[in-house]
């Protein structure tokens, strides 16, 4: 059987145990990429100030060589002339003026447009890891009682988190990835406890969140996967 023979190379290798999952930043920079089920959930009333950001790099895209030239670079594959347009524009600058470059950026951000309209809009927000309670864990491990964790406190109507992604102080919404449904919708408050920064280096790309008696585990369906935080207003 494939699950014994697994079992015994787990063995010969001394039963080690590690987590295989790597923290990286958005190719999109300090943006992510929404889907059509996250832009759903949201209240219609938002939708104007969701928008915003995705309306102004549209707007670069067609004004700004330069953001349009890291969007060619981006996007660059075996099936575009991308890396063509690149080069020419590199290798003779004026070639932006040309009737084909000029084209090729109408249809290319065309496109683009189409795929935003599918829910594809970029918002301020990352794929973030999440570590429960690290200050808590700590606690346990020196046999203190990890419910009385105190880098996060209970709030009525959200979840306090922290993450160096976004600022102190700040609301997040927090979004299950991957997002199927509104009851994997959450509501974080961005807190920064002494013990946090002076105890572990968490780095942009993961997020602390309290666990502790919250429902964030079962609004997220067990953590499965990890959550998108976008800022929210």
């Amino acid at each position: 059987m494939s699950y014994d023979y697994w079992c015994e190379k787990v063995w010969d290798n001394g039963a080690l145990f590690g987590i295989v999952k790597t923290a990286h930043p958005s190719k999109y920079g300090d943006k992510q990429r929404m889907s059509y089920q996250m832009v759903n959930a949201l209240d219609i009333n938002t939708i104007d100030e969701v928008l915003k950001p995705m309306k102004d790099y549209l707007y670069q895209l067609k004004t700004n060589d330069e953001v349009y030239f890291e969007f060619l670079e981006r996007t660059a594959n075996f099936s575009n002339d991308n890396e063509v347009l690149l080069s020419l524009c590199k290798q003779n600058p004026e070639f932006v003026k040309s009737d084909y470059f000029v084209e090729r950026r109408i249809k290319n951000i065309s496109a683009y447009v189409a795929d935003v309209k599918t829910g594809h809009i970029l918002q301020n927000g990352d794929n973030l890891v999440i570590v429960g309670n690290p200050y808590g864990m700590l606690m346990h491990a020196v046999g203190e009682d990890a419910t009385q964790d105190p880098t996060f406190e209970h709030e009525d109507g959200c979840i306090q988190c922290w993450t160096a992604r976004f600022n102190d102080g700040e609301y997040l919404a927090e979004f299950r990835s991957p997002f199927n449904s509104r009851n994997s919708l959450g509501y974080m408050h961005n807190v920064c406890h002494e013990y946090i920064t002076k105890y572990f280096d968490l780095g942009k790309q993961i997020i602390a969140v309290n666990m502790i008696e919250t429902d964030f585990q079962s609004l997220n369906n067990g953590l499965t996967y990890w959550p998108s935080a976008q800022k929210c207003a």
